[in-house]
């Protein structure tokens, strides 16, 4: 009922997230709850491949690179904390990730936030 209500992309967002976190609740199954919020990240636009590829890491660090423009990581520091649904969702997708040993994701996770804010 929550979802068919939304307006938005950020209160359907806010839903979805719920909806994630209840399901880790209730059933522990951290695989599944990984790939439901990989297939969240899809429909905000942000396409991470459950099975991350050498390449995949390459193409992902060289646009952290951009993000950075050449600073160094320190500089992360500085940036504003944001309070979004996207970086929420992030977060939990990385501590999915991480409950299933999937390091790679866990990193890339990481990278992304980075390169949303």
């Amino acid at each position: 009922a929550v979802l068919e209500n939304a307006k938005s992309l950020n209160d359907k967002m806010q839903a979805y997230l719920h909806q994630l976190l209840c399901q880790a609740a209730e059933t522990s199954d951290y695989m599944q709850v990984l790939s439901d919020g990989l297939k969240l990240l899809d429909l905000c636009g942000l396409d991470v491949p459950k099975t991350v590829t050498k390449t995949y890491m390459m193409k992902e660090e060289v646009k952290l690179k951009i993000a950075l423009r050449n600073r160094a990581y320190s500089c992360l520091e500085e940036l504003p904390m944001k309070e979004d649904h996207m970086i929420s969702l992030l977060g939990n997708v990385q501590k999915y990730a991480m409950f299933t040993s999937n390091l790679k994701l866990v990193k890339i996770m990481a990278w992304k936030g980075i390169q949303l804010s």
